[in-house]
């Protein structure tokens, strides 16, 4: 009965081990975009175990596309989100420096404060010019492409794409997965999970 019914069965130890050694991964365009919104050492140790993968990767070509496609929106507001701490922090400076309003704090303090305010503002202003000049010196996209240097799925052609439309009308009414959660979506990027499934495994 497992073997028709694999995939409520917890792997052996000996198949994990096939897996990690032998197998290979197959990426999402989520998992590459991913990689802007994380610590410069996270990232880099990510990309690390890519490489320790010995290109056993693979990388449909609609994930490939959608990477592309969303990698400088995806920069851009992550570039945003240093502009945020920066003004809270600014604003609960200006709110204990205001001395003829509660609450009240000790001036050494405060000094004390503000040093650590302004070196803060200092750090997340270099980070947000940093993170912005990803979208012309892009060191992450430079490792990716030689990460995943023929290892691109083909892009599929018109008479199949239409083919993976019709299907995925059909099974995201009846909810059968992959993708049906993204049902909301327009059309037809509604279908990029069913067409890289479709891609990478077949179904």
């Amino acid at each position: 009965m497992k073997n028709k019914f694999h995939q409520y069965y917890r792997p052996t130890p000996e198949e994990f081990e096939s897996i990690w050694n032998e197998g290979c991964f197959v990426f999402d365009a989520n998992v590459l975009l991913n990689l802007y919104t994380y610590s410069e050492e996270t990232t880099e140790e990510i990309l690390t175990f890519f490489d320790s993968l010995n290109g056993r990767v693979w990388l449909p070509y609609q994930a490939a596309e959608e990477y592309h496609r969303n990698r400088c929106k995806i920069i851009s507001n992550e570039s945003i989100r240093y502009s945020q701490p920066a003004k809270t922090l600014r604003t609960v400076l200006d709110e204990l420096g205001a001395r003829a309003k509660h609450p009240f704090i000790a001036a050494e303090l405060f000094e004390r404060f503000r040093g650590i305010v302004e070196e803060m503002e200092r750090a997340l202003s270099s980070g947000k010019t940093s993170h912005r000049r990803l979208i012309q010196e892009d060191q992450i996209r430079d490792r990716l492409t030689e990460l995943f240097d023929g290892a691109v799925g083909e892009p599929f052609s018109t008479d199949i794409l239409e083919t993976i439309y019709a299907e995925g009308a059909s099974r995201y009414s009846s909810k059968i997965p992959p993708g049906y959660c993204d049902d909301d979506k327009p059309e037809p990027g509604r279908y990029g999970d069913l067409a890289r499934i479709i891609q990478s495994f077949g179904i």
